[in-house]
């Protein structure tokens, strides 16, 4: 997913609509309202009321529609634990490379 917003949260009228693809791990949050989150190929719907977040667990289509007026916001997917790890590791071994002496 690549998305960039200029503001924190967004605000939809009524049956106002965010189509949102390839969002996996994406959270969207209900600040003011009610939103209904549906998944292309999946079961369940979601209904998210203020106060509220839900974690997009699919990568295909999600449809994000306010059943009222609505302030939302989306947030970035959370790293991994797998990937919070690696990271570590990384940032681990470039500063104790930075701290070896150079070879003569």
């Amino acid at each position: 997913m690549n998305i960039e917003l200029q503001a924190s949260n967004i605000v939809l009228a009524r049956d106002g609509m965010i189509a949102i693809r390839d969002a996996r791990g994406v959270r969207i949050g209900c600040v003011k309202g009610a939103l209904w989150i549906t998944q292309d190929n999946y079961v369940q719907d979601f209904i998210v009321g203020p106060g509220e977040t839900h974690t997009i667990d699919y990568a295909g289509l999600t449809l994000v529609t306010a059943l009222e007026p609505t302030t939302l916001s989306v947030g970035e997917p959370k790293p991994t634990l797998t990937a919070r790890i690696m990271h570590s590791i990384a940032r681990k071994l470039g500063s104790s490379l930075l701290l070896r002496p150079a070879p003569l």
